[in-house]
């Protein structure tokens, strides 16, 4: 696709480039940012996919943030985490190798009666059939019994042969060496030592790092390639431009089913990521060469497209800014150009121009100009599709009687509802395309940074940590962790799959930090404020249309027969159900065309 636009050449300027960070107050972090802050410390596998999505492959595109969240954070937090997690491990090996240098019998006994008893192997053990099961544990006991026996044998060879029955057992231990013993009480002691400072580390950065209302103080992160990446990521989550990829390697191609809705889009379709599932979708097309009170016509009617948005921008933004009363304003609503396309993408020429892949970093643009979103909406048949983005907050604002007395406080209902409005101009039609999702609160997990008590207290309250680390799996398991951390670091598809090798490269991103942190679950009045939002929008949309069709002198007979079955039999599919309704078109109808066409602002 070839963009091309009217711009002088004096005042031309790059059709696509990097994204920067806007000036924001940054003294306090919003919730959104907060919770998954902590997430990065209470569940390891939110933290893996968030480093290896953003901070592993430096070539990934970003997925665009939604409820306010600021990546920034969670990244240096995950940063930190899996760093605090690394000093645990190699403390406790090192407890490990002090306690066999000091008396190596009892630590290897205490090895031998805890392996069979340990997760992996007892997890394993539980999969086979049942022949083979039983065969597994006694050849567990049998493992067992022979260490057992080989570590008396060793003890007989350092007290004596021919001890006596009779003889002090203590003292002809302790006149050959070390008592037996104390290099397992060693190694428990020492490793009590680091869970506990690590304990205490963790309640610290949850309970007065991360509460409320604290100023903000973000981890260190060492290393310049990581702070570099870190950097470009927090610009890059404030850009317009989504490249995603259509690999299911992810836990978004398991249990997936389709929602009866058209086009069978999946309620977590890459191509909507960062916004949540789909909830709504309707599209309508209309004839352009049929004008009003004339019928068809030679030469259609011409309609701009990038008029067409900005009337319809003017109708959405309306709702914030030209309401009668202040109640009624939707005060969180925003509006925003949103340019979506696949992450498969050829590796860009030198030279060559309007490629979303940056030439000299070879990584993916984040931000389309003015002049390029301009192109797109008048060019909709190529590769790269705009949408009119809108998307409603999930902060709601304190409510007040006349006299100023608070009714109700400020309250965060986690739940963002995006509509993605696409219009083409093509083939004497006019095509429009309604997309809602909506965006599932934050795990209640993660919401231990509001709970916790202030002061000592916090260090005896429960908190949950997935997958959960019993003291025995977690002290002992610390060698097998780090060797897996190893092994798992020397992948030679992740060398050998850089763009600088291959002609095509998959840049589009995978997850969504957001997403990652999602519940799925949504409680009756989210059901219902997402429901409401998406039934606004969507006629708002209808009505904006009309009535520029109407303004146009376009025949809109169709369009309204369409959209009065669209707004008659609503059915929006959230948080994996149905919520149904009907009404009318509300202030006319839509199946009465206007009398007289009266002028509305563009």
């Amino acid at each position: 696709m070839v963009l091309s636009t009217e711009t002088s050449e004096d005042v031309q300027g790059p059709l696509f480039s990097h994204a920067t960070r806007p000036e924001r107050d940054r003294s306090v972090l919003r919730a959104a940012t907060r919770y998954l802050s902590a997430a990065a410390y209470l569940d390891g596998a939110f933290r893996d996919h968030v480093t290896d999505e953003l901070l592993v492959d430096i070539h990934r595109a970003v997925a665009r943030s939604q409820d306010g969240l600021d990546i920034e954070p969670v990244l240096r937090h995950c940063v930190r985490a899996r760093r605090m997690a690394v000093v645990r491990d190699v403390l406790l090996i090192l407890a490990m190798v002090a306690a066999l240098a000091v008396e190596a019998l009892s630590v290897v006994v205490l090895l031998a009666l805890v392996l069979p008893f340990a997760r992996p192997v007892s997890r394993a053990a539980r999969k086979l059939p049942r022949r083979r099961r039983t065969l597994a544990y006694a050849l567990q006991a049998a493992g067992l019994f022979v260490i057992i026996g080989w570590c008396v044998l060793q003890l007989r060879a350092r007290v004596g042969t021919f001890m006596e029955f009779d003889e002090d057992w203590w003292q002809a231990v302790s006149a050959r060496g070390v008592p037996p013993g104390v290099g397992a009480l060693l190694f428990v002691g020492l490793a009590a030592v680091v869970i506990a400072g690590f304990r205490v580390s963790l309640v610290v950065t949850l309970a007065w790092r991360l509460r409320a209302g604290i100023a903000v103080r973000l981890p260190r992160v060492y290393g310049w390639a990581v702070r570099k990446r870190i950097k470009h990521v927090a610009a890059a989550q404030y850009g317009n431009i989504t490249l995603y990829s259509e690999k299911d390697d992810d836990d978004r191609a398991k249990g997936r089913k389709t929602p009866p809705m058209p086009f069978a889009m999946m309620p977590s379709d890459p191509a909507f990521l960062g916004a949540g599932a789909v909830a709504r979708v309707w599209a309508i097309s209309v004839e352009l060469d049929r004008k009003d009170g004339e019928g068809r016509v030679d030469r259609p009617v011409d309609i701009s497209p990038v008029a067409l948005h900005d009337f319809v921008r003017h109708r959405m933004e309306s709702m914030r800014d030209e309401v009668i009363h202040d109640s009624e304003r939707i005060r969180n609503l925003t509006v925003h150009d949103h340019v979506v396309a696949r992450g498969l993408i050829q590796r860009p020429r030198r030279g060559q121009a309007g490629s979303l892949i940056d030439e000299q970093s070879l990584q993916p643009y984040s931000l389309a100009s003015e002049e390029a979103v301009t192109a797109l909406m008048s060019h909709p048949q190529g590769g790269v599709r705009h949408y009119q983005l809108i998307v409603v907050g999930s902060e709601r604002e304190a409510v007040n009687d006349d006299e100023g007395r608070p009714i109700a406080a400020p309250d965060d209902q986690e739940v963002v509802v995006s509509a993605f409005v696409h219009l083409a101009v093509e083939g004497r039609m006019l095509y429009t395309e309604f997309v809602s999702t909506v965006l599932p609160p934050i795990r209640q997990q993660f919401h231990v940074v509001d709970q916790l008590p202030r002061g000592p207290l916090a260090l005896l309250a429960p908190i949950e940590v997935t997958p959960r680390q019993p003291f025995l799996p977690l002290v002992f398991g610390a060698p097998a962790r780090r060797l897996s951390a190893l092994l798992g670091g020397l992948d030679l598809r992740g060398i050998t799959q850089t763009p600088r090798f291959q002609v095509m490269h998959d840049y589009g991103a995978r997850k969504s930090v957001r997403e990652l942190g999602a519940f799925g679950g949504l409680s009756v009045n989210q059901r219902l404020e997402a429901f409401k939002y998406t039934k606004l929008l969507s006629q708002r949309l209808l009505w904006a249309v009309i009535d520029f069709l109407d303004k146009e002198h376009v025949d809109t007979t169709s369009f309204r027969q369409q959209a009065a079955t669209i707004v008659a039999t609503t059915t929006i599919n959230i948080g994996g159900g149905q919520a149904a309704g009907q009404g009318g078109g509300g202030g006319g109808s839509l199946l009465q065309p206007a009398a007289t066409p009266k002028p509305q602002p563009s």
